[in-house]
């Protein structure tokens, strides 16, 4: 009796050992469980999405068996997706080739595949893009957590969690629950664990009932994890419901999981043959769906309720053959756990020779596989020794990229307060210029009117006015007339030319045509006047200032020749060089006699009014324009009578209109 209760607490023991290891391979396997489809689906398929879609399913489903042939159905699909620019489709086909790479233990590559595929998700819009982050989060959870980085990836799924509550993305918040679960087992935190798994199976019933599968396999899984702590009442209740569920939905695994779970609910009760019943059903499940490592296992489990039940016929027909095979198949350590289950057979059938034999050769299957994992863990410390190295040499290269980062925006600050400053004094010297430019223009504007006012000083007008009145009272109509006349054009081409900066020469000699004949008719012809232009010069084209001629031809009238008999006044334009001459010369009484009168003709001395407004409108002339304009005083040497007479030079450059 002791020996049986022996042998029933090694079978117990070895139930849960075998079942832990179907939970915890299919816990993070199972959110993406994908049927097996032919592949000849792939080439039937119409659209490019669809066959997207069937080349992922096609790797998914083969990745078990071969990873170079899942990755070659992965890369299809990235080809395909970037081709017809899905955006959604090359982040899936990039997070399954991270799968593979994760499976083939190379972490920086799934790391890196997944990240491209979070900067990818990140040019998406809405709700898809949060969707397919959450889902990205998880799975670089699952990459850390398969590298032993535990910390990490907590950290990595509560970031997806976060997003999926947010956005009240359901669905991936129940998966990333289960997943962080899942991590917390292997931390062996399994209260812990088996809290996240519960809150996800709770949202699937309440959030997400029609996901039947899930919450099947959920269960599932959540019923044999409460079987490793112990719970078993609790166990029976969860996997009782999937069961039930697990009718609608012909899903062999699943129900091979459910059955499983079952069966060693009985076992705790020692209802050995309800037991037998549903591990047998659980068999059948898992031939249906190909999974050999369940198969194995479940057989094992089997043949040692077969041993409690003292039936060692049916116990050694099952396990012998079922050893050879997980033998054949390579997977060393079912093959260790069936042995030892062969070896406690033949023990409790006596034959303690075959029991000897197959101990000598447990030992040997254990000292292989403590070589193999003795190999597979240096081999995993070399490549964490060579990631550690990589990831020091990435750090040095972040803190050299982040040094030249933060000084090419140390001298991208520098450029941009230089351009700054380099633009407020353009800003500056621009206003200045436009200041003083339109300080010019006003000055100017001002001695324009002033030059204006002098052309039309109010006692020419009444002179002008009077001479016409004159002319009425003693009845010269057509002397009125003609003078009113000229008097008319005058004052037309003075209004005309005042709103011009530059006029024809052409133009200016037609207004002092005008003034000097109405001034001949005024003093009954006392004078005579000359206009010449140099040959060399087109009138029609060539620009001066207005209005600087006038005034002093005025002044020559009115000052220098009242006291002349036969006066004469000339004007003549001359071209030297690169510069325009103007001279006006008169027979009047000249300079030393002109200072000493009394009637304001001092313009030679410079204090005349209209000889200020006309220096100062040349000096601005040469501020403006960067060239000489001047004015000039001095003796008619070339007069023939005996008054010497006055001889005014204006030097204008040759200016281009345009």
């Amino acid at each position: 009796m002791n020996a049986l209760n022996e042998s029933n607490s090694i079978n117990k023991i070895k139930f849960a050992l075998e079942h832990q290891l179907i939970i915890l391979v299919f816990f993070f396997s199972f959110l993406t469980h994908a049927q097996n489809r032919s592949l000849s689906k792939i080439y039937q398929a119409k659209g490019d999405t669809q066959k997207i879609r069937l080349l992922l399913d096609a790797s998914n489903s083969v990745i078990s068996q071969s990873t170079e042939e899942s990755g070659s159905y992965a890369e299809r699909a990235l080809i395909l997706a970037k081709k017809i620019s899905c955006v959604e489709c090359e982040i899936k086909a990039l997070m399954q080739i991270a799968s593979i790479e994760r499976i083939n233990e190379n972490q920086s590559r799934s790391i890196e595949l997944l990240e491209k595929a979070l900067f990818r998700a990140s040019k998406l819009q809405g709700i898809s893009r949060y969707r397919n982050e959450a889902t990205i989060q998880g799975e670089l959870g699952l990459v850390y957590r398969t590298f032993g980085k535990y910390p990490t990836a907590i950290d990595q799924l509560e970031k997806g969690i976060r997003i999926s509550i947010k956005y009240g993305l359901t669905a991936q918040k129940a998966k990333l629950y289960n997943s962080i679960g899942g991590v917390y087992f292997e931390t062996d935190e399994k209260e812990k664990g088996l809290d996240y798994c519960l809150r996800s199976l709770k949202i699937y019933k309440t959030e997400l009932p029609g996901n039947v599968s899930d919450i099947c396999l959920l269960s599932a899984n959540i019923g044999n994890l409460l079987i490793s702590n112990q719970k078993y009442t609790e166990a029976e209740k969860i996997l009782r419901e999937a069961e039930e569920l697990s009718l609608g939905i012909g899903n062999p695994y699943i129900s091979s999981l459910i059955k499983s779970g079952l069966g060693i609910c009985y076992i705790n009760k020692a209802e050995f043959e309800t037991a037998l019943k549903y591990l047998k059903e659980a068999l059948v499940y898992s031939k249906k769906s190909g999974n050999l490592t369940t198969e194995i296992a479940l057989t094992g489990n089997i043949g040692s309720v077969y041993i409690s039940l003292k039936q060692f016929k049916e116990a050694e027909d099952l396990l012998v053959p079922t050893y050879q095979r997980a033998k054949r198949s390579g997977q060393k350590f079912l093959s260790k756990e069936v042995l030892a289950v062969v070896i406690n057979l033949y023990k409790e059938m006596k034959h303690f020779e075959t029991a000897f034999n197959y101990q000598n050769e447990l030992i040997e299957l254990k000292n292989e596989i403590f070589s193999e994992d003795l190999k597979l863990r240096l081999s995993r410390l070399d490549v964490k020794i060579k990631n550690a190295e990589k990831e020091k040499k990435i750090s040095e290269l972040t803190i050299l990229n982040q040094r030249r980062i933060f000084e090419l925006k140390q001298n991208r600050f520098y450029i941009v307060i230089g351009a700054i400053i380099i633009l407020l004094l353009f800003s500056i010297t621009v206003f200045m210029f436009l200041r003083t430019k339109y300080k010019n223009r006003v000055r100017m504007n001002e001695l324009e009117n002033k030059m204006f006012l002098l052309q039309m000083r109010p006692h020419f007008i009444f002179n002008v006015l009077s001479s016409i009145q004159s002319y009425m009272s003693q009845n010269k109509g057509m002397q009125a007339s003609v003078y009113l006349s000229k008097f008319a054009r005058l004052i037309r081409n003075v209004l005309e030319q005042s709103q011009q900066e530059f006029t024809t020469i052409s133009h200016e000699v037609e207004i002092l045509r005008y003034y000097l004949e109405l001034q001949q008719m005024r003093f009954n012809n006392c004078f005579q006047y000359a206009i010449n232009v140099d040959e060399n010069i087109d009138d029609e084209i060539t620009y001066i200032p207005p209005m600087l001629i006038q005034p002093f031809v005025e002044n020559a009238i009115e000052h220098g020749l009242q006291q002349v008999e036969s006066g004469k006044v000339e004007i003549y334009f001359e071209m030297k060089v690169d510069s325009l001459f103007v001279t006006i010369t008169d027979n009047g009484i000249g300079m030393k006699k002109g200072i000493t009168k009394q009637d304001g003709y001092s313009i030679f001395k410079g204090k005349s009014l209209s000889t200020k407004i006309i220096k100062d409108q040349l000096k601005q002339y040469s501020e403006e324009f960067k060239r000489e304009f001047a004015l000039s005083f001095s003796e008619n040497t070339n007069s023939t009578h005996s008054n010497n007479g006055t001889k005014v030079t204006i030097k204008l450059p040759i200016i281009d209109r345009n």
